[in-house]
């Protein structure tokens, strides 16, 4: 399995809509995209710091997800909610319980 971690920052006073963005375009999306597996969304309160975990199958599936568009589509639908930079890191998965 291989996950996708996109690191950014919410806008002060954006975090309720941000977090609605993601419950429910990036999640509902995301069950129908070939080789996902699962999603996790971690929040700093404090800060405003979020981390976006998205499982897939292969990584194939997940490269196939981001060139599609998908992934595009996402980040630009959450934007506006978001600071800063936004980045995007790539992993193989050794444990996923």
């Amino acid at each position: 399995m291989h996950a996708r971690v996109v690191r950014s920052r919410i806008r002060a006073g954006k975090a309720d809509e941000a977090l609605e963005i993601y419950r429910a375009s990036v999640l509902a999306s995301a069950t129908e995209q070939e080789g996902f597996k699962s999603a996790t969304l971690l929040r700093d309160v404090r800060t405003g710091r979020l981390i976006s975990i998205t499982i897939w199958e292969t990584e194939a599936d997940r490269l196939a997800n981001e060139t599609s568009g998908y992934l595009g589509e996402q980040l630009a639908r959450v934007g506006p909610t978001l600071t800063g930079e936004t980045t995007t890191e790539h992993y193989e998965v050794s444990f996923h319980v």
